[in-house]
């Protein structure tokens, strides 16, 4: 019986029509007054969907991988948020950016000091080590979208 109570009920599952989300936009320009700025992330709600961002740096030797992160919000080199909407300097940038340095509790090799001071983004300056670096955000939906 419970066999038979278990497939009724993954048979009305699979067969029930799935309701998707409708997509969001996402605003991560440093003006934007719905961002909540926590020690490690950058959130923002809209249409009932809270959004968390995170930066992390990947150092690549070899096969061997390490992940740093997440990188805090706070100022490091040069006064520049770490990671966050305030990362290059200039406030005509919007957007996320992330400006991968050693930091407390982060002991990446490599920073993305120098032109990156310039560029906002991900990823959007080489990395300065001998090992090869990327950076990524993982941005987490509170609900599916």
């Amino acid at each position: 019986m419970r066999i038979l109570c278990l497939g009724a009920l993954l048979w009305s599952a699979a067969t029930a029509p799935i309701a998707l989300a409708a997509p969001i936009t996402l605003n991560w320009a440093h003006t934007n007054p719905n961002l909540v700025t926590d020690p490690n992330s950058i959130s923002q709600t809209v249409g009932g969907v809270t959004v968390t961002a995170r930066g992390y740096t990947v150092e690549f030797s070899g096969s061997v991988a390490t992940v740093f992160g997440p990188f805090p919000t706070t100022p490091g080199q040069g006064s520049l948020q770490m990671f966050g909407t305030i990362t290059s300097g200039l406030t005509t940038q919007p957007g996320l950016g992330l400006l991968s340095q050693p930091a407390a509790g982060i002991a990446v090799s490599g920073s993305d000091i120098g032109g990156g001071n310039a560029v906002r983004g991900i990823d959007s300056w080489p990395y300065q080590s001998d090992k090869w670096g990327i950076y990524f955000t993982q941005v987490a939906p509170s609900k599916p979208l």
